[in-house]
């Protein structure tokens, strides 16, 4: 009988994880995201860092999800998005201590544009950003930190496609292992 069961269970797995949703109204703007992973360079305290970002749909497409991880492992972060009325809400968790949760919508581009309350940072108490899929099919989010309530600019990353990137180990959705 276990036999049974697991050779039922090994089955069934794989056509459950490969179940596409149809996105909720609201995230169909942004299904360009969706897809195999970004990657991105930017400057952060002199130093190069790379950025790997997987965006996903979560909860039947009634939500999207996004992980990224720096190359090496040191910081990563996991978003939801989903549809609130005529808004989007997100709550973004880190694996720095600190989380972040706000709103925020998609304009006639195609831009998502985002306002986000920080919490348990030392510094930074409030996030704004802009992220869209430009002609090219290359990601851009540019972000803005607010500190002593003062807003200042963040960083300005641009991601390509690349479907070989991965997100670093620990970071992956469980059910991916």
């Amino acid at each position: 009988m276990r036999l049974l069961l697991l050779a039922l269970l090994v089955s069934f797995a794989p056509t459950v994880a490969a179940q596409e949703w149809e996105p909720a109204e609201q995230l169909a703007p942004l299904a360009p995201l969706v897809g195999a992973p970004w990657r991105g360079t930017f400057e952060q305290d002199g130093q190069s860092v790379t950025d790997v970002s997987r965006f996903e749909w979560a909860m039947r497409g009634q939500a999207l999800r996004n992980v990224h991880t720096l190359e090496g492992g040191g910081y990563g972060g996991e978003t939801l998005i989903w549809a609130e009325g005529d808004s989007l809400r997100f709550v973004y968790v880190t694996s720095g201590g600190f989380s972040t949760s706000g709103t925020g919508s998609v304009r006639t581009d195609g831009a998502l544009v985002v306002e986000e309350a920080v919490e348990g940072h030392p510094e930074i108490d409030r996030v704004r950003s802009v992220s869209l899929v430009d002609a090219e099919g290359r990601l851009q989010t540019i972000t803005e930190f607010r500190r002593q309530g003062a807003w200042s600019p963040g960083r300005s990353v641009m991601y390509v496609r690349t479907p070989e990137a991965a997100l670093a180990p620990g970071y992956a959705p469980a059910c991916e292992g």
